[in-house]
């Protein structure tokens, strides 16, 4: 009895310092080869250029044009925009972190529409590597994948294919005023033939269809 109470505290002493030990040393888990198994990128690593033929419609306002996406280092894509006579529309270089305004029509220079496009891009063009939680919500029509997830993008839900792995749609839940969603259809190649991106906080339609498939 006198032994088991003298050893308590050395019992309860060493159950802190282990638990104080895991807790300085916090193990996240490593989400980007669970990512890749389950959905490829729309633009994958390999992707080098891609020429688009586009349509925007900005609330009324309705641009039309082509589109040229253009791997230009491991960590950018750049983004031209312009129109059947040559006019540039827009001229953007992306990270996954940041976007390099290189020309921008002079209606389209707001700062707040420059976000949303630099943040409606990176969903588009790149994988979310700061992906936190991931869970699988069911099986559609026992074909498509859907996965629930938190980044630091927010909330989303991802739609895949069950077998070839390629992701047929994104729809974002940052909050309940800024919902961007993605579809995406395939051909032969390793990106997307089609791709139609909606942003209601802007009433923003994009349609984007590959050239050359």
């Amino acid at each position: 009895m006198t032994n088991s109470k003298l050893n308590r505290p050395v019992f309860l002493s060493v159950l802190l310092a282990c638990f104080l030990t895991i807790s300085a040393f916090p193990q996240k888990p490593d989400f980007t080869l669970t990512q890749s198994e389950r959905w490829k990128p729309a633009f994958p690593q390999a992707f080098e250029k891609g020429l688009f033929k586009a349509r925007l419609e900005i609330g009324t306002q309705k641009l039309s044009g082509m589109m040229f996406i253009k791997r230009t280092s491991d960590t950018a894509i750049r983004v031209v925009f312009t129109n059947e006579i040559g006019l540039t529309f827009f001229d953007l270089e992306l990270t996954e972190q940041s976007m390099t305004v290189h020309g921008i029509f002079p209606a389209m220079d707001r700062k707040s529409f420059l976000k949303i496009l630099e943040k409606d891009f990176q969903i588009l063009l790149f994988k979310d590597r700061t992906i936190t939680k991931l869970v699988l919500k069911g099986v559609k029509k026992k074909e498509v994948r859907i996965y629930a997830t938190h980044s630091g993008r927010g909330k989303a839900l991802y739609f895949t294919d069950q077998d070839s792995h390629r992701l047929l749609r994104h729809k974002s839940a940052k909050s309940s005023f800024q919902r961007t969603e993605v579809k995406y259809t395939w051909g032969k190649q390793d990106i997307p033939s089609g791709i139609y991106l909606v942003n209601p906080t802007i009433r923003l339609h994009m349609y984007l269809s590959l050239l050359n498939e």
